[in-house]
C-alpha cells in the first residue's frame, strides 16, 4: 500500500531552506543520474568515501511523485548531486530493457524494488505502507542532515546537498545537537499522530549513532518515547539492539522498563537454532531430512567475474556457499584468509566457494578482485545484494545441489551468520541426502 501526503513536511540540520523551483524538461528527458540501489553499499561507500546519501522514495501515478521524478531527469538535479550517492527506492514496476528501468533508467526494476524494501525496512522497521515521496540526505557517518515528506522544493533540497558538505566536517556531538533540535521541533506534531513528522522522527533516531541515542530519546516524552522504541524492535537487530539497550537508562522508569523487556525480546531473535549450527567443537550431526527450500538461486550472468564466467548452471550438482562483501571493507583480509581456509578444506566434498563484491561503480574493481588473491571464483556485481536480498555486509547464502536457496545470513547483526552458513555447508556435503548428487572441484 501507498501513502502520500497532501502537505508537505521537512526537517534539517542546516536551518530553513526554501526558495522557488526552477522550469524542468520534459519527462522524456533523461539527465543521467547513476542511480544506487544498495543502501548498505551506499552507506559503506559514503562513510570511506566522505559522501553524501540522497535516499529517494518515489511511487507512480501520484503529483508529488511525478513533480520529484522530473527533477530527477534535469540537468539541474544531476549536477547538484554529482558527488551524492543517489539510493533510488520504488516498488513499482515499469519495464522497459532487462537492465534498465523506463521510468528511472540506469537501473532495473527489480533492483529499485528491491531497494525499497530494504530501505524501507532500515529507515522504518515493521512499517508495511510505502510513504512517497520522500526524501533523506544522510551526512557521510549516516546522520540525517535534511529529511522531506511528500513535496519537496528543487530549490531546498539544492541548497540542503550544498549545505550538508559545508557542515559535513563538523564534529558529531556539534550536529547531534542540532539533530536533538529538530527532534524537539517535531515531537509535538509526532505525539499528536501526523504521519509525515513521526516518520522524520524514527529516521533521526536510527541514524543516531547508539552512544547518542539516550539523549535524543529523552528530547521525546513518555508516550511517544515508548511508541518508538516498541516500534524499534521490529527493525533489524543490528539497528535495534543497541539502542534499546541504551534506552534501559532513560530517566523515565516506564521507558527504562519498556526497554529491558524490548532488549530480551530483540535478544531472543538472535538464538541461532541448534538444528542449523552447532556450537564450535560440536561434532555435526547428519541431516535426517532435506533442509527446506527458500527459494530459487539468482542468475549471475550479469556478474563481473575474474578468471572465467561462472553460471547458476555451473553450480548444479554442488553445494554451493555464495559469500558477499565490500572490497572496502576495513577487515576483507581477514574474510579472504577465512573463506580460502573453508574453499581448500572442502574443495574435494562437493562444496563450492563464491565471492561477489557488492560495492557501487567500482573503476578498478578487475584489479582490486585479482588482487585479493582469492582461492575461488570472485566477481563484481553493484546489485546483486539488492536482487537477492542481502541487506548487510559481509554476508552468506547456501545453494542445494539444485541451486535453490536454503539457507541465507538473517542479516540480524549477529557473530553467528558465518559460523552457521559454513556449519549448514557442512551438514550438507556430509549428508547421504546431498551427497549422492554432488560432485567436487570448485
Amino acid at each position: 500500500m501507498y501513502v502520500s501526503f497532501g502537505m508537505s513536511l521537512s526537517i534539517s540540520l542546516l536551518g530553513a531552506l526554501a526558495g522557488p523551483g526552477p522550469s524542468w524538461p520534459s519527462p522524456a528527458h533523461q539527465a543521467g543520474v547513476a542511480w544506487v540501489t544498495d543502501l548498505n553499499a551506499a552507506l559503506a561507500e559514503a562513510r570511506t568515501g566522505g559522501k553524501l546519501v540522497l535516499v529517494c522514495f518515489n511511487m507512480d501515478g501520484e503529483a508529488a511523485n511525478e513533480r520529484a521524478l522530473a527533477m530527477y531527469r534535469s540537468p539541474q538535479f544531476a549536477k547538484a548531486a554529482a558527488d551524492v550517492l543517489c539510493v533510488m527506492c520504488s516498488a513499482d514496476e515499469h519495464g522497459g530493457d532487462p537492465g534498465s528501468c523506463s521510468r528511472f533508467g540506469g537501473c532495473s526494476c527489480s533492483a529499485h524494488v528491491a531497494s525499497e524494501k530494504q530501505a524501507r525496512r532500515h529507515f522504518f522497521g515493521g512499517l508495511r505502507e510505502n510513504v512517497a515521496p520522500q526524501h533523506i540526505l544522510l551526512y557521510p557517518d549516516g546522520l540525517v542532515a535534511w529529511h522531506a515528506v511528500y513535496e519537496v522544493e528543487p530549490a531546498e533540497l539544492f541548497r540542503a546537498i550544498d549545505g550538508a558538505n559545508k557542515f559535513k566536517g563538523q564534529a558529531l556531538a556539534q550536529r547531534a545537537r542540532s539533530q536533538r533540535s529538530q527532534l524537539d521541533s517535531l515531537r509535538g506534531r509526532a505525539a499528536k499522530g501526523v504521519t509525515g513528522a513521526y516518520l522524520q522522527v524514527q529516521a533521526i533516531l536510527v541514524q543516531t549513532p547508539a552512544e547518542l541515542f539516550l539523549d535524543a530519546l529523552q528530547v521525546l516524552d513518555k508516550n511517544l518515547g515508548e511508541k518508538v522504541l516498541a516500534d524499534l524492535a521490529t527493525y533489524p537487530v543490528a539497528q535495534a539492539l543497541p539502542r534499546v539497550k541504551a534506552a534501559q537508562k532513560h530517566i523515565t522508569k516506564s521507558v527504562r522498563d519498556l526497554a529491558v523487556k524490548l532488549t530480551a525480546q530483540v535478544e531472543s531473535t538472535m538464538q541461532v537454532p541448534t538444528a542449523v549450527a552447532a556450537a564450535p567443537g560440536v561434532e555435526t550431526k547428519l541431516l535426517t531430512a532435506p533442509l527446506p527450500v527458500i527459494g530459487p538461486g539468482h542468475e549471475l550472468h550479469r556478474v563481473t567475474w575474474v578468471g572465467g564466467d561462472r553460471t547458476l548452471a555451473d553450480q548444479r550438482s554442488r553445494i554451493t556457499l555464495m559469500w558477499y562483501f565490500l572490497l572496502n571493507a576495513p577487515d576483507l583480509e581477514a574474510q579472504v584468509a577465512e573463506m580460502n581456509e573453508f574453499a581448500r578444506a572442502h574443495a574435494d566434498s562437493g562444496v563450492s566457494v563464491l565471492g561477489l563484491a557488492c560495492d557501487l561503480r567500482p573503476t578498478d574493481a578487475a584489479e582490486r578482485l585479482a588482487a585479493l588473491r582469492c582461492e575461488f571464483p570472485v566477481g563484481a556485481y553493484a546489485a546483486a545484494a539488492a536482487v537477492c536480498g542481502v541487506e548487510r555486509f559481509p554476508s552468506w547464502v547456501v545453494l542445494d545441489p539444485e541451486t535453490n536457496i536454503v539457507h541465507r545470513s538473517p542479516q540480524d547483526g549477529s557473530s553467528f551468520e558465518w559460523m552457521a552458513a559454513r556449519h549448514v555447508a557442512r551438514q550438507m556435503a556430509a549428508s547421504p541426502l546431498y551427497r549422492a548428487r554432488l560432485v567436487s572441484g570448485n
